[in-house]
């Protein structure tokens, strides 16, 4: 089911209603925990958060974010990397 839904949700117009009828859902049934395998790691997730809901739609986390910044670290070969979060904000 998941599967099918990863792939109608690139549809412009069931890329907004498929996420708005599926909140309504898990409230609804008040089912908002959801386990799910990526990568072989289990994410446990609360479905009533966005971003929660987002990985469970799409299996990735902010990729536009995160690949350039691994291309930057592999290209300076970078010992560490240190990125703090806070308020929703990235600093490097």
């Amino acid at each position: 089911m998941r599967f099918l839904i990863r792939y109608l949700i690139k549809i412009p117009i069931l890329k907004r209603l498929i996420p708005s009828f599926f909140k309504r859902l898990i409230f609804f049934f008040k089912k908002y925990k959801k386990e799910i395998l990526v990568n072989n790691i289990y994410f446990d997730l609360d479905l009533r958060h966005l971003i929660d809901r987002r990985f469970y739609f799409h299996n990735t986390y902010e990729d536009e974010l995160f690949i350039p910044l691994y291309k930057i670290i592999n290209e300076h070969k970078a010992d560490f990397f240190l990125m703090l979060v806070l308020a929703g904000e990235y600093i490097l």
